[in-house]
């Protein structure tokens, strides 16, 4: 679980970067909700540094149980929303679709393998 953490949160990290400094990439010629997306950008690059900190300090414990069940449920409502969304929205949605999905079958996995049998 504790490299999960480190791949969603150097993804969601160049992703914020790259959406906070490039907003014309991610939105289709429309200045108004251009405050909206860079807060995105600011906010997946703050998502990205609690998924680094949680991969520094990672201690198998409740806390961080729910640091990564929050980063999992978090790609999978992503990947959902960016699936409804069509180019008019936002550009590329099936590109954001698939690298969240990505991220959430990669948590999915690390869960499953970490998890332990009841005694």
């Amino acid at each position: 679980m504790k490299y999960g953490l480190l791949l969603s949160g150097v993804v969601e990290i160049i992703g914020g970067i790259i959406v906070f400094f490039a907003s014309d990439l991610i939105l289709p010629e429309n200045a108004a909700a251009l405050p909206l997306v860079k807060m995105y950008g600011l906010l997946a690059f703050v998502v990205g540094f609690i998924n680094y900190q949680a991969y520094l300090h990672f201690d198998d414990n409740p806390l961080g149980r729910k640091v990564f069940m929050a980063m999992f449920f978090f790609h999978g409502a992503l990947a959902l929303m960016c699936f409804r969304m069509n180019a008019s929205v936002i550009n590329y949605p099936l590109a954001a679709t698939l690298t969240h999905l990505a991220l959430f079958v990669v948590l999915l996995m690390a869960y499953l393998k970490d998890v332990k049998p009841e005694k």
